[in-house]
């Protein structure tokens, strides 16, 4: 079918969104080549925009990188990108699987050199975890409080875990 010529011109990134007064439907045009036909240009847009999407992520590509949390620092897959109110997200998998949406500002670089401060991050929190074990136990060990008067019952109570 040959495609009328568009009365209304919108372009896009990657091709244009065309006006058809003769089927009252937006034309989307990736390149010079046409694409679909949608009731509004919006829906025509947001056509182009995801095949504009997906053509940024198929370019990036999955790659490692290292997550910066609050307990320490993990290794994650990036798979693509999401732009929110002028902000930048990295959606990442971990090792468990657990797909989860990132600030870029909490991502590192999988290099060499960031591997090799992991192995020591890791290495300190193995540090970290054995101390809290140590401390946990020393908690226990601690002496009940007791009041001291005649009107309560001093017995024994059942230890605070920490």
């Amino acid at each position: 079918m040959i495609q009328p010529t568009p009365v209304i011109v919108v372009p896009h990134a990657i091709g244009k969104v065309g006006y058809d007064s003769s089927s009252s439907l937006w034309n989307a045009y990736v390149g010079d080549t046409f694409a679909v036909d949608r009731a509004s240009l919006t829906e025509a847009i947001q056509y182009l925009d995801r095949i504009e999407k997906r053509e940024r992520q198929d370019k990036m590509g999955r790659h490692k990188a290292l997550l910066v949390e609050w307990g320490g620092v993990k290794e994650v897959t990036v798979t693509s990108l999401s732009e929110d109110d002028s902000t930048t997200h990295a959606w990442v998998v971990n090792v468990e699987g657990r797909r989860t949406k990132e600030p870029l500002e909490r991502l590192r670089a999988f290099s060499p050199s960031n591997q090799n401060r992991l192995k020591e991050i890791l290495a300190v929190q193995a540090q970290i975890a054995s101390l809290n074990e140590t401390l946990g136990h020393c908690k226990t060990e601690l002496e009940p409080y007791t009041v001291p008067s005649p009107l309560v019952d001093n017995a024994p109570t059942k230890p605070i875990s920490s």
